[in-house]
């Protein structure tokens, strides 16, 4: 190959070698990042999951003593 064609090959190697080369830095602090992010919004649903739980365990130990449970009054009410 001759002329702009191979000037424009050595140019997009160059081009691909140093764009890649800085993602590949990157690569490790921003999977660091990504698994924080994800531990965060899996702790978050976790937490309020267990508000959840908390109300209908309330909720079900209350109908089976026969009181009328604050708890069991804001869901079925």
């Amino acid at each position: 190959m001759s002329g702009s064609g191979a000037g424009t090959i050595l140019l997009a190697r160059a081009t691909f070698r140093t764009f890649f080369t800085r993602r590949i830095g990157l690569r490790l602090p921003r999977l660091v990042v990504d698994l924080c992010l994800v531990a965060a919004k899996v702790i978050r649903r976790l937490r309020r999951l267990a508000q959840i739980w908390k109300r209908e365990i309330e909720f079900w130990a209350a109908q089976a003593v026969g009181q009328s449970h604050p708890a069991a009054r804001r869901m079925h009410s």
